[in-house]
């Protein structure tokens, strides 16, 4: 009897150890591979915080993660994630306090992502605070805020962002309020776009051309730097609204020395009903410095909306630019060239020492260009509408 009791025992005893979870294998989403160890992850979360420089993260099947503040995913180790051409699908929680589902923080590393059919956001995409950002073979798509984004960071330094054979979009379904992508912060932001790179918009428009209606918006004074490759372009897409623009640009009293650099083979693209369409924001200043070759500037066939003029800080005696068809080397787009205007209803002219220069402005902005010691010559009968108008610092 005293045996078949201690065998119960033994056996109810078996019953009561608690059983292990299973252990992540070649079932989960994420392995790391170092040599010829294998390491298997459930979560995105635990293969980032076990991954070291150079490590890949290779995601082996379609993965979603819910994104709340707590469970941001930071990166600030210099390594690829390799998406094996799945989806990774980002549900932003609406209390997550402006996270980006994504956030690279790699002071002085690159960090690449790879090789994704989608990365999908609901609310954000992927944000740089530090490091060199590389983007090849991914698709991503928000549909709420902007899908890339360069922003300050805690110690913030130069940032880079590489995009190539790549799509950038916003979802025609998200609000107007975004830019596809935003270059923002006071630290310099590099945008290198190579072959197959595509930056566009396809949500409505909400009549901010400098803004949230741009297919990319430069913020801030970070002396932000577009390059455009041959074989990348960007997209107006708007699919309504009034006015809209490709590159928008922050306010001209705080915008830094911006460049945008468009190379033969890359293109500006406007291929939507949109009324009134900036290829630049209006609100360029004579900071930003635009070099394109001369078939840049592209909309698509039988399309006719009204192309603002470029102005280049023309508020302070800048110039101002008119679009003039030229001849297309696109098939289905008509192109335009950028064409100084020739203003001959000068208002002032501003002489210092041998030299003078005409302007069409107001009188507080001749004022402001003037320096001191000049002399404000009046070309013509004026009327004054500006208030408060002060001398100050300037013999004139």
């Amino acid at each position: 009897m005293k045996k078949y009791l201690s065998l119960f025992l033994a056996i109810v005893m078996v019953f009561a150890i608690t059983i292990p979870a299973f252990a992540a294998d070649e079932n989960s989403p994420f392995k790391i591979v170092k040599g010829e160890d294998t390491t298997y992850f459930d979560t995105l979360l635990e293969a980032i915080d076990a991954a070291e420089d150079g490590d890949t993260i290779e995601m082996l099947k379609d993965y979603t993660m819910d994104i709340t503040s707590q469970n941001q995913v930071k990166i600030t180790k210099g390594i690829t994630i390799d998406g094996g051409n799945h989806k990774l699908t980002f549900n932003c929680n609406a209390s997550n306090n402006g996270h980006f589902p994504i956030l690279v923080n790699a002071a002085d590393k690159n960090v690449t992502i790879k090789n994704f059919s989608e990365i999908y956001s609901n609310n954000g995409g992927i944000a740089v605070g530090n490091g060199t950002l590389n983007l090849k073979d991914v698709i991503i798509t928000s549909k709420g805020r902007a899908a890339v984004k360069s922003q300050n960071q805690d110690g913030s330094t130069a940032k880079a962002i590489n995009i190539e054979s790549s799509t950038i979009r916003l979802d025609e379904g998200a609000g107007s309020g975004e830019a596809t992508m935003i270059l923002s912060g006071n630290q310099a932001s590099t945008l290198t776009l190579g072959n197959g790179a595509i930056i566009e918009k396809a949500s409505a428009s909400n009549d901010t051309v400098n803004g949230g209606a741009s297919v990319i918006y430069l913020l801030n004074s970070g002396n932000h730097s577009i390059v455009m490759n041959a074989g990348s372009k960007m997209v107006a897409k708007h699919k309504s609204g009034n006015a809209a623009s490709v590159i928008g640009f922050g306010d001209k009293t705080t915008a830094g020395a911006n460049s945008v650099t468009i190379n033969e083979g890359a293109y500006l693209v406007i291929e939507s009903k949109v009324p009134t369409m900036h290829f630049f924001g209006s609100n360029v200043t004579a900071n930003t410095t635009v070099t394109a070759h001369a078939n840049a500037f592209l909309v698509k066939d039988g399309l006719n909306p009204t192309l603002a003029d470029y102005n280049e800080g023309s508020t302070n005696g800048g110039k101002t630019y008119i679009w003039q068809e030229g001849t297309s080397a696109v098939e289905g787009y008509k192109a335009y060239n950028l064409t100084e205007k020739v203003v001959l209803d000068y208002k002032f002219e501003i002489i210092t020492g041998d030299s003078s220069e005409q302007y069409d402005c107001s009188f507080k902005a001749a004022l402001e260009c003037a320096t001191d010691g000049s002399t404000i010559k009046l070309l013509k009968d004026y009327t004054n509408a500006d208030v408060g108008i002060a001398l100050s610092g300037k013999s004139i």
